[in-house]
């Protein structure tokens, strides 16, 4: 989802998803409780083996997933015929993609300045 956005060199492009992670906790933790536990319901689904499988099509665990076989479920999802998993898309996507945009450490390599600076009187 945010192919050549991340910085490259390993350590670098580490830190910012860390930085993901952070943001993506912080802003499903300051959802209402049903958001939040349908966003629970979706990332136990795509834990557990499974359904992993089955709505995936990802036999390795997440952290022994080769990276074409995440961009291919990503695809499939992204385009499904079932609304369902086009939702789940755009769920992850909206909150990943948020949790790295926001960030000032994403601007320069986009070109944004950053909010404008108000004047005080």
């Amino acid at each position: 989802m945010l192919a050549g956005a991340l910085p490259q060199p390993e350590r670098e492009q580490n830190a910012a998803i860390e930085q993901i992670i952070t943001g993506f906790d912080f802003t499903v933790a300051h959802f209402p409780p049903t958001v939040r536990n349908e966003i629970r319901q979706l990332l136990d689904l795509l834990v557990f083996p499974p359904t992993r499988v089955l709505l995936t099509g990802m036999f390795a665990s997440w952290e022994k997933a080769d990276a074409s076989a995440v961009r291919a479920f990503i695809s499939r999802w992204e385009t499904s015929r079932f609304s369902l998993l086009r939702s789940g898309y755009s769920a992850l996507h909206d909150l990943i993609c948020g949790a790295w945009y926001v960030s000032p450490e994403s601007w320069a390599r986009i070109g944004y300045p950053g909010p404008p600076q108000l004047e005080s009187r």
